[in-house]
């Protein structure tokens, strides 16, 4: 059997929100398909639903209606906690306000996070290393996140 070539797929994904009376709809019928190895970017107004979009491939949210499968894993079928589960060993964020530990330096973020997806530790090393070096702060390692 073939891999699924598309790393992040959604299908007639739709969201709505209340506010008071008013029910809001940011999402409607939404479709993408993201290959393994491409480059997207998600532009814009303020209000549009990039947020809301990622939220749900993200599996931080679950859609009113629709589908997403990241990896080929249908995420909207999993519960909340099997959500939280595979993002944190799945997904990662990058948020504008980054959510870092500002006592501890790029490396001990990092190795925070393996710690909690439950890497020995005669591996968190080379794995901060490679993972460090893949988004070109491997120089970084020492530092703090308010340098």
């Amino acid at each position: 059997m073939a891999q699924d070539p598309f790393a992040i797929r959604a299908q007639g994904l739709c969201r709505r929100f209340r506010e008071g009376n008013r029910e809001h709809i940011v999402l409607d019928g939404v479709d993408l398909d993201i290959r393994r190895g491409e480059t997207v970017a998600l532009r814009g107004r303020s209000g549009s639903g990039k947020s809301t979009l990622l939220n749900l491939i993200g599996g931080i949210d679950a859609p009113d209606a629709g589908s997403v499968s990241v990896a080929g894993i249908d995420i909207t079928d999993l519960s909340e906690r099997d959500r939280t589960l595979f993002r944190r060993e799945h997904i990662g964020f990058v948020y504008q306000a980054f959510n870092l530990v500002p006592t501890l330096n790029v490396a001990d973020n990092v190795r925070l996070v393996l710690e909690l997806n439950n890497v020995p530790d005669a591996q968190a090393s080379t794995r901060i290393d490679e993972l460090l070096d893949a988004v070109g702060l491997a120089d970084r390692a020492e530092t703090y996140p308010d340098v």
